[in-house]
């Protein structure tokens, strides 16, 4: 994974365009424009897309949307970005409407001018498919666009209503378009918010932000999109706000634009809600940065051409891993491949119905494979491959690290051979033990006792575990449990960062334990598919019987 830098800014309510008491009107535009690229330049010299989500213009008043445009190409010129890298969606201003008895009638929406306003961006230029709900489109390498139309189907000036046959519609479109990759990172952008995020606790109306009924939605997505980043960028509250769940990050933007407020305004209609944009950065370590960028105006009321934009410090967060970074060969580059390869060649695969947790879990894997008979054959090269690329790996993610900072644990056989060969070529302690499954065949001293928790684990600040294969993930998850759980070191466990290597580990296999402890996860071998099953969606052993276990 590619650093990748996203620029959201959302609610530009234009309103006049040609007035001068706007930020983002034809007079003050680009002095505003160019404050906030000073400061974003002072950090990033470049992004690699932007993405707006809705309430360009105000009220609906389509006459805007050419200066819009202007904003969003002239935005996207400062980073060297074309229109393929701009993305947009819907808000509930953008729609011209009619007035019925005082209230918005619905049945009139009219969404020609957002929808020709649209035409000019990725939404368009290079959208991969289209409903009236949703676009998919390629914003930038490995990023893309699933823009909604949160306005459609509404019945009042707050959310439509989203049914589940829309959400199953565009969750098969998201895999038939191969989005679902290690690789990728999925932007889901609506004007409204599909996540309750805790500052609506304030608001008296939420069911005018709230989009309660795509809910559905984003728990699908969360189900069955396992691999790719996956984004969500909202606007429409005017407020700030994050909420992080596993590989999928919550971002609540204020707006960018605003009305400049006239001495002969209402004062209880002024707001002191500041001007907003933010910057998601995604580090190729497998974290996030937020960068906050908020307008301030010299003087104490609010003015355009006598402000500046200031960056907050970013918040980093680390994302759950759910799959392996795929570890290239030191000399072997496509070690991958060769290792599929020779799978091949020596007949290694079985495909059956095989026990792979520890009883009462109910897990069953289809696959299996002789890593045994895989790593034995020293003529292949493989085994000593994997040695000193997971040397080359582990560099790579903890640098300038002392040698007495790591501890190995190597689990079962060959996690044992690996683990102990990197122990003498680095010097870091190494620690073997039987540790697969259930751990009812092995004896006492093979397993981890207090004593060695303590003191192995009390100076250690990164402990990496290699094993064979990594199917489900419960066992990692166990042995994590087991240290965590410690009394004497429940504090510390809090500052190691737990790193695994693996020799294969299916990257299209949902890991059904939950490996965000993870710091990092890196595997040789990760396109062999092994899938792994519910006992229940088995027939019965009396119809297709279970000729091994293992655990």
């Amino acid at each position: 994974m590619k650093d990748t830098k996203i620029l959201h800014v959302t609610d530009f309510h234009l309103e006049n365009a040609d007035a001068i008491d706007e930020f983002l009107s034809k007079g003050s535009y680009q002095r505003y424009i160019n404050s906030l690229v000073k400061e974003i330049k002072k950090d990033f010299e470049t992004i690699d897309c932007i993405v707006a989500t809705g309430d360009f213009v105000d009220c609906g008043k389509g006459e805007n949307f050419e200066h819009a445009k202007l904003i969003l190409f002239s935005l996207a010129a400062e980073f060297n970005l074309s229109p393929k890298n701009i993305g947009v969606c819907i808000g509930n201003h953008d729609i011209k409407c009619t007035f019925k008895r005082k209230k918005i009638d619905t049945s009139k929406d009219d969404k020609t001018q957002f929808n020709l306003f649209s035409t000019n961006f990725s939404n368009k230029l290079s959208f991969l498919f289209k409903t009236d709900r949703a676009n998919l489109s390629s914003l930038a390498e490995n990023v893309y666009l699933l823009a909604l139309d949160s306005t459609f189907n509404r019945k009042a000036n707050s959310p439509g209503k989203f049914l589940k046959t829309e959400a199953k519609g565009i969750l098969q479109m998201l895999k038939d378009s191969s989005v679902d990759n290690p690789d990728n990172i999925l932007i889901i952008a609506s004007h409204y918010p599909i996540r309750y995020f805790d500052s609506f606790y304030d608001s008296e109306d939420i069911d005018k932000h709230f989009w309660q009924s795509a809910v559905y939605l984003k728990m699908e997505i969360q189900e069955n999109i396992n691999q790719a980043k996956i984004l969500y960028l909202f606007g429409d509250t005017h407020q700030s706000d994050r909420e992080i769940h596993e590989q999928q990050a919550f971002i609540m933007t204020s707006r960018w634009g605003i009305k400049i407020p006239r001495p002969e305004d209402d004062p209880k209609k002024k707001s002191d809600i500041s001007q907003e944009a933010k910057l998601i950065h995604y580090l190729k370590n497998r974290s996030l940065k937020i960068h906050t960028f908020s307008y301030h105006s010299k003087i104490h009321k609010l003015d355009a051409n006598d402000g500046h934009w200031v960056g907050e410090s970013p918040i980093k967060i680390d994302l759950q891993t759910k799959h392996a970074d795929l570890i290239k060969g030191r000399y072997e580059k496509d070690l991958d491949l060769k290792i599929i390869q020779q799978i091949k060649l020596d007949g290694l695969y079985r495909f059956d119905r095989f026990l792979v947790n520890k009883e009462g879990e109910e897990k069953i894997s289809l696959g299996w494979i002789s890593i045994n008979n895989l790593l034995k054959e020293q003529k292949n090269g493989i085994l000593s491959e994997i040695i000193v690329s997971t040397k080359d790996y582990l560099e790579e993610k903890i640098r300038d690290i002392s040698v007495k900072d790591v501890l190995y644990v190597g689990i079962d056989y060959w996690g044992s051979i690996i683990s102990s060969q990197l122990s003498v070529m680095t010097g870091s302690i190494n620690y073997c033990r039987a540790l697969r499954g259930s751990e009812k065949h092995y004896t006492k001293s093979e397993q981890f006792s207090e004593t060695d928790l303590e003191t192995l684990f009390i100076n250690i600040k990164y402990v990496v575990f290699i094993t064979d294969v990594v199917s489900t993930g419960s066992t990692l998850r166990r042995i994590y449990e087991k240290i965590i759980s410690n009394p004497v070191l429940e504090a510390k466990t809090k500052e190691i960062k737990f790193i695994t290597i693996s020799v294969m580990s299916d990257r299209r296999q949902r890991k059904k334990a939950d490996l965000g402890f993870l710091y990092a996860f890196g595997t040789f071998c990760n396109n062999l598919r092994i899938p792994v099953v519910d006992k229940e969606d088995l027939p019965d052993e009396g119809i297709l019987p279970s000729k091994k276990h293992f655990y």
